[in-house]
């Protein structure tokens, strides 16, 4: 009897570890399908800004070249200062999507 409860038992516990293993795995194809399908719409997105790209790279290349140039303590300044002012584009940019959501939807 005892035989036979330890063996159901090692059984139910050996069904629970497989489907919890199941479970995860199809979890994680799910989030590596998420993750292409988002890569490859941030692809198209970044691809339909054509040459405003080049210039946005362009300009951020040449501005960190420039900083580069300087001594550490006025680099790590720029540095510092160059993040914070991309920062607040980023801000400003959510604004704007936010904003047009809102003017699209009435």
């Amino acid at each position: 009897m005892i035989v036979n409860s330890l063996r159901d038992a090692t059984t139910s516990f050996k069904d629970v570890i497989f489907s919890l293993s199941k479970k995860a795995q199809e979890i994680r194809d799910k989030a590596e399908e998420t993750f292409i399908v988002g890569a490859k719409r941030d692809a198209r997105d970044i691809q339909a800004l054509g040459g405003y790209v080049e210039n946005v790279i362009k300009g951020f290349e040449d501005t960190i070249s420039e900083i580069k140039m300087r001594n550490y303590g006025d680099e790590e300044k720029l540095l510092k200062g160059y993040k914070k002012l991309i920062e607040e584009q980023i801000n400003l940019i959510n604004a704007r999507i936010e904003l047009v959501k809102r003017l699209k939807s009435r």
